[in-house]
């Protein structure tokens, strides 16, 4: 089965693991993932520029999908998981 998360396909049965992310913009002003839970303990540290999901296949490419804003990404990741269910 194949699921469509803005602009990216991805096929269900290569996927091997999701991430959701916060990403935050380093001290040299690169940008990094890091977990929610990190995100959270230590929000008062940092600026979250963005979230993502990033998505590892079976093959250890990377698929990272990215959204302004923590709410259009849980609906994301809910809409992946009941493609799960099904």
């Amino acid at each position: 089965m194949t699921i469509k998360i803005k602009d990216k396909e991805i096929e269900t049965e290569k996927i091997k693991n999701i991430y959701p992310s916060a990403i935050i913009r380093t001290e040299d002003g690169s940008t990094t993932p890091i977990s929610i839970e990190w995100a959270e303990q230590n929000k008062d540290k940092i600026k979250i520029d963005s979230y993502a999901i990033l998505v590892v296949k079976k093959d250890n490419t990377k698929i990272d999908i990215y959204f302004d804003d923590f709410n259009e990404m849980v609906n994301a990741l809910k809409s992946i998981f009941d493609k799960f269910k099904k």
